[in-house]
């Protein structure tokens, strides 16, 4: 009737108000926890999830709001075997709980979790939402796998042993058996685990040697190792060499014994007959004529003398039983070879045998020889036998040498009759074609010009069979020393040179700095000035404007130093390491025999001394001369100590 009222509906909200607090309780501590939280609906699509899924997965929240789980994080390794079972259960309305499966990252990073998952329903029972809850147990699985990883290893390092390994409980039952332990003692695995050590493999009645290690091992107080023997499947006794190690709990209370065994009968038997090997060895050591020594190679590769025989002592010369327990520096610091070491150490550790010729000289002869043999003699053991070969290496250099000079004068002589034979032919052949010419001639200034022809010829001949009278006399006459006057003999050489074409052109120099009397052959060194200042005049070159002989002589108590140098038509490159050859002829415009030079490097070598040679062709030619002098007695050093001379002409 036109009143109006207010109608209140009150409504009782306490419990939704403490839900609210509750969830939103629960919603701080799931984004705060570490684990993995997932609220999916009915279809098991994604409604909500932690910071800690964003975290680990690496999926933002809005990348997989709608999605089912196992779309983005499943991958290869995920056990689809487990993912159909947690289905099922889930299905069924049931939950899962401490199911570990592998996931993938958004990045395909695998990691592990343990889940669980819980089905929620409404009041009225209808299924409404899914909660997962996962712990990301990566670090745990790692080390589960790697703990697995390293168990299977073990159990395949005692299986591929190459030594048995036995593992015991604390009474001797077989807990481990392995492949080696079978064909060491001729069990299989099988017949051997869990039966007494007694019995099996050792006496049925312990002995007290056996009982006294069994107690060690289980005090922790030795027992480590030992050696005894034992009794195989077929009932052999071997010896064998036992390893023990007690096992212990995080107590420190013995559960239990592993042991390592080897075989070592045959170890021993060859130990044996090694040792009465070395007996017998001993004794051919100490009976032999040839020196032997014997020595052992140490860890730190040093050689110690152990043994030698009485022919090293008559050999040596000294009493080496007094140097045993020395290395081979200090036994023999006079006969310190490095070489010769790493030859014996490879003999005493690789067994390689060493053999070498080891000759010692003085004065150029040989002053003692030995054939060294180095070989092994045992372990870490080598023999070095000394032979003397000195007679029989003196004789052989002799030989050697009779044979080189020999093989060398066949070759000379081969030389010498093919040039002799053209050399000497050639100037009476053309005096005969002269003489037969000047019989047709009519005029006296053609005779005389036929009769300088012959002269000519004559003169070459004579030259030849003077080079000729040269190398015999060289090669024939012992040296016979006397005092040198260098600048008489120089002057002499170009005198008896004046005749030669050309020789009034070339500018002679001769510088002499004597600091002592010097004394050697002289009629060698008159053979040598001769040989290389005439080749000097006969190869000048015309064409320059300065052709020029340059001779210094520098000499001291102990040696002499000669250079010769021009500068004529030179020497070419190729002829440089012949020119000393017999018979051998440089110059395209040579009319000599080739013998010039070869003597000059025989009369040098007589001599001691040394001669070098440089060229550069059309430039010029140095000859070098070195050679040793004899020492002067006092009375004829006092006649003259120096003399510095300098002849320009």
């Amino acid at each position: 009737n036109g009143e109006t009222f207010i109608q209140a509906i009150v409504r009782d909200i306490t419990q939704r108000k403490k839900t609210e607090a509750d969830n939103l309780r629960l919603a701080m501590v799931a984004n705060t926890t570490k684990n993995i939280v997932i609220i999916e609906d009915a279809d098991g699509r994604i409604e909500w999830v932690n910071q800690a899924f964003t975290t680990i997965t690496e999926y933002s929240f809005n990348e997989v709001i709608g999605k089912k789980p196992g779309q983005l994080l499943q991958g290869p390794e995920t056990d689809q075997v487990l993912i159909d079972l947690m289905s099922k259960q889930i299905a069924e309305g049931k939950g899962v709980k401490d199911i570990e499966i592998m996931n993938y990252t958004k990045s395909g990073k695998p990691y592990w979790i343990s889940i669980e998952v819980q089905p929620i329903f409404d009041g009225s029972g209808r299924l409404n939402q899914y909660v997962a809850i996962e712990s990301d147990i990566t670090e745990r699985k790692k080390t589960q796998l790697a703990l697995a990883d390293r168990e299977k290893r073990f159990r395949n390092l005692v299986q591929q042993s190459p030594v048995a390994v036995i593992e015991w409980d604390t009474q001797l039952n077989v807990l481990e058996w392995n492949e080696a332990a079978e064909h060491t003692f001729g069990f299989s695995r099988e017949e051997a685990m869990n039966r007494c050590a007694f019995g099996l493999i050792l006496p049925a009645i312990p002995t007290k040697e056996i009982s006294d290690v069994l107690d060690q091992i289980l005090a922790q107080q030795g027992g480590n190792r030992n050696t005894n023997s034992n009794i195989t499947k077929s009932g052999k006794t071997i010896f064998c060499e036992w390893y023990n190690r007690p096992l212990t709990d995080d107590m420190g209370k013995v559960i239990g014994i592993v042991s390592m065994v080897e075989d070592i009968t045959e170890r021993l038997k060859a130990e044996k007959e090694l040792k009465e090997s070395e007996l017998k060895f001993r004794h051919i050591i100490q009976s032999s004529p040839v020196a032997i020594f014997l020595f052992e190679a140490t860890n730190d590769h040093q050689l110690i003398l152990v043994d030698s025989n009485p022919a090293a002592d008559a050999v040596t010369g000294i009493q080496n039983s007094k140097h045993i327990g020395l290395t081979i520096e200090k036994a023999f610091p006079e006969r310190q070879q490095l070489e010769s070491k790493q030859h014996y150490l490879a003999a005493a550790l690789e067994g390689t045998p060493w053999y070498k010729e080891d000759i010692i000289y003085r004065d150029e002869k040989i002053d003692f020889a030995f054939q060294i043999y180095a070989f092994q003699a045992g372990q870490n053991r080598v023999a070095v036998m000394l032979l003397n070969i000195t007679e029989h290496k003196r004789i052989e250099g002799a030989m050697q040498q009779k044979n080189e000079e020999l093989l060398k004068t066949n070759a000379e002589l081969d030389r010498f009759v093919y040039s002799a034979s053209h050399d000497l032919r050639a100037p009476i052949a053309s005096l005969l074609g002269l003489i037969n010419v000047a019989r047709m001639e009519k005029t006296i200034d053609g005779i005389n010009h036929l009769l300088k022809l012959q002269e000519k010829s004559l003169l070459r001949l004579d030259s030849f069979i003077k080079e000729i009278v040269d190398y015999s006399r060289n090669t024939r006459l012992k040296v016979e020393s006397a005092r040198i006057d260098f600048d008489v003999l120089v002057k002499n050489t170009f005198e008896q040179l004046h005749f030669m074409e050309n020789v009034d052109r070339i500018h002679k120099t001769i510088t002499i700095d004597q600091s002592a009397v010097v004394y050697s052959d002289p009629k060698r060194l008159e053979v040598i000035f001769n040989n290389i200042i005439s080749n000097a005049i006969k190869y000048v070159d015309v064409r320059k404007s300065d052709p020029y002989i340059e001779v210094v002589i520098k000499g001291n108590s102990e040696i002499t130093e000669i250079s010769i140098k021009d500068n004529g038509e030179g020497i070419k490159q190729e002829s440089i390491g012949k020119i000393f050859d017999m018979f051998y002829r440089a110059s395209e415009h040579s009319s000599g025999s080739g013998l010039g030079l070869y003597i000059v490097a025989e009369a040098i070598q007589k001599l001691g001394g040394q001669i070098t040679v440089q060229s550069e062709f059309s430039v010029s030619t140095e000859f070098k001369i070195t050679m040793p002098n004899q020492v002067a007695t006092p009375s004829e050093n006092s006649k003259g100590n120096s003399s510095l001379t300098e002849v320009k002409s």
